[in-house]
């Protein structure tokens, strides 16, 4: 079935437990209550299966609820093995989970040694008045499934994994019980690595329970060391904050057709703007709709503007490159696709941090600075790689500019100054693109004179420019993050590599990254892969990975640990090489680097999400460290 079809159906599991024996909520059921009204009302045929656990006043059974819709393990297993075995390639699955989280300690090589295993707390026993696990690994092998089949799926958690001992009772999280665990043991045949059968680069730094990233997203409440609580609205409701957020920016902004990553960006926003010490979680595919086919025109995400201590800023820094002086557009956030959205301001950046900058802007602006987004109009970083047109390039004034409404210098033949690209008219009437030491740059289409125009030239001058600039990204002086507080190192096999070494491996063989947070506060990870297609690839599929101080107790190990397949691209196996560059960020806060990803050369353009930061006692500070990897072909 093409999945573009009208034939494409929409499929929902929605679980939500307030009855718990033990540490009862007040809150999870009506999350998904409020989501199936929210499905049923966007005017799409969605077959939904919701199984919710409310106390009954009654006597009997412990809950409100038929048994057939009780969140127990055998009726959600069999939810899921009816969409598997319904559903078409192509259609979409939402499935949403409000309830208690834990974590059992790893147990398996491919298991989370950092903070442990998740796993979903539900109901058991004859009356629903007992719990029982569904593990990662067990879901892991139901989203594998339908991953395989050719579905669409977006995951939704709204429960905590950390392993403190709370008191509230709006904590979404309980201990994890070894007497529980014991009632429904784990097939000892369900093994991560059967699950992690991808084998591309960039899906290989996956957490181990998810699968081949490109089917589906997921949507976490929080990290290991976080909570997920029930916060009330002004009536006294209690809600999830990931689940009520989630369902009013898709009211707000779109739809279920908005893109991950947009609507990621917008939710972060929320949770910073209600000042909840969350930071949600985004794995998977960002470029997906919802819960639908992405609509093209919600494509943008620009940035959200937050206000500070009474002063504008953008979460984007020096981490992210940006300067002093640079400038954006404001717009409002809400309804992206109404007139009253057309007008825009321009924001100058007065002050630039590790992670965050403060911007000014009209006074009209000033009362909508509650609900403004952010996109780049001119970075001052670019024009530290100008380009240089050569004499035989004729319209130098329109070259010129297409190039500097790009940001870019622009320097012309007849100058002495330095340049990191030159671009030429080869004898045979193509372009050429040249590097600052004359070589050709390799990976690049064939452009004809006759055959592509200037504005695609400047496209890829812009996109090799962007990429040399997140090459050159670095901070050789943290003011925070010493030595002390962390160690990277890359593996391959028995052999340890320091940053700024070069790796020769061959063909598909593996190397390990590992970190260690040597420090008292969480450390947030980034890694991206510098492709030999000029790509700039998130290679851990996922907003970012927390890294927990370590606390035995609370399994927390403080080291996390990522495996990457390396291999020839088919395209280059006469070359019988290729060259790639790990870059590995850590920061003291969350962010997110989308805007520093590029596609392969000659591939649409995805663009950058908002990033989301969580006020804590802790300066904003970054470090940057490189691996090169050279493989070759046996």
């Amino acid at each position: 079935m093409d999945a573009r079809s009208g034939a494409t159906k929409h499929h929902a599991i929605l679980i939500g437990i307030d009855a718990y024996p033990d540490k009862p909520l007040n809150g999870s059921a009506s999350d998904v209550q409020h989501m199936q009204a929210y499905l049923e009302s966007t005017n799409r045929a969605v077959q939904i299966q919701t199984f919710t656990a409310t106390k009954t006043t009654g006597s009997g059974h412990a809950l409100a609820e038929e048994p057939k819709d009780w969140p127990t393990y055998d009726n959600i297993a069999t939810a899921f093995e009816k969409v598997q075995a319904e559903a078409n390639p192509g259609d979409f699955v939402y499935i949403h989970y409000s309830g208690h989280g834990t974590r059992e300690p790893p147990t398996q090589e491919f298991s989370n040694q950092a903070s442990g295993d998740l796993v979903l707390v539900l109901l058991g026993g004859e009356n629903g008045d007992d719990t029982e696990y569904l593990y990662a690994v067990v879901l892991g092998y139901f989203l594998k499934d339908m991953v395989d089949k050719g579905l669409i799926v977006t995951l939704v958690l709204d429960c905590c994994f950390s392993g403190s001992v709370y008191r509230e009772t709006d904590v979404r999280f309980i201990e994890y019980q070894h007497d529980v665990a014991a009632k429904r043991p784990k097939n000892p045949a369900l093994r991560w690595d059967a699950i992690a059968t991808h084998t591309t680069r960039s899906a290989s730094m996956l957490p181990s329970w998810l699968v081949n990233p490109d089917g589906y997203a997921i949507y976490a409440a929080c990290g290991p060391h976080e909570v997920a609580k029930e916060l009330k609205d002004g009536r006294g409701n209690k809600f999830g904050a990931l689940s009520y957020f989630l369902r009013t920016t898709l009211q707000e902004y779109g739809g279920v057709a908005s893109k991950h990553q947009h609507l990621y960006s917008l939710i972060c926003a929320k949770f910073r703007a209600a000042s909840t010490r969350q930071s949600p979680i985004l794995y998977g595919n960002k470029h997906h709709g919802f819960f639908d086919h992405h609509v093209a025109n919600l494509a943008s995400n620009p940035v959200s503007v937050f206000v500070q201590e009474g002063v504008p800023r953008i979460p984007l820094g020096q981490a992210h490159m940006v300067c002093l002086g640079d400038t954006f557009s404001l717009r409002r956030s809400t309804s992206p696709d109404s007139a009253a959205n057309l007008t825009d301001f321009v924001a100058t950046v007065q002050q630039v941090g590790p992670l965050t900058s403060t911007i000014s802007y009209k006074t009209e602006a000033v009362q909508m600075e509650n609900n403004l987004v952010a996109k780049p109009l001119a970075q001052s970083i670019l024009q530290r790689l100008p380009v240089k047109l050569d004499n035989t390039i004729g319209h130098h004034e329109k070259w010129m500019l297409d190039l500097k409404e790009r940001s870019l210098g622009v320097h012309t033949e007849s100058s002495d100054s330095p340049c990191y690209l030159h671009i030429l008219l080869n004898p045979k009437k193509e372009y050429e693109i040249r590097d600052a030491d004359g070589n050709k740059v390799a990976n690049l289409n064939l452009m004809r004179e006759d055959e592509v125009d200037i504005t695609y030239v400047c496209d890829v001058l812009e996109h090799l420019t962007r990429y040399n600039m997140v090459k050159r990204l670095a901070n050789p002086t943290p003011t925070y993050l010493g030595q002390e507080y962390f160690t990277v190192r890359m593996f391959n096999r028995n052999a340890s590599y320091e940053p700024g070494a070069t790796i020769n491996l061959p063909d598909k063989a593996i190397v390990e990254l590992r970190v260690e947070n040597k420090s008292s506060e969480p450390l947030y990870v980034y890694a991206f892969n510098l492709g030999s297609h000029w790509q700039v690839e998130n290679i851990l599929k996922g907003s970012h990975e927390v890294i927990p101080w370590q606390d035995t107790q609370r399994m927390f190990s403080g080291k996390l640990s990522r495996k990457l397949r390396i291999s020839v691209p088919d395209d280059m196996k006469e070359v019988g090489c290729c060259e790639d560059v790990v870059k590995v960020i850590l920061t003291t806060h969350p962010t997110t680097f989308d805007v520093l990803e590029l596609p392969k050369l000659h591939k649409p353009a995805k663009p950058g999400a908002s990033p989301s930061r969580v006020s804590r006692n802790v300066p904003e500070d970054f470090v940057v460290f490189d691996f090169f990897l050279r493989t070759a072909l046996i």
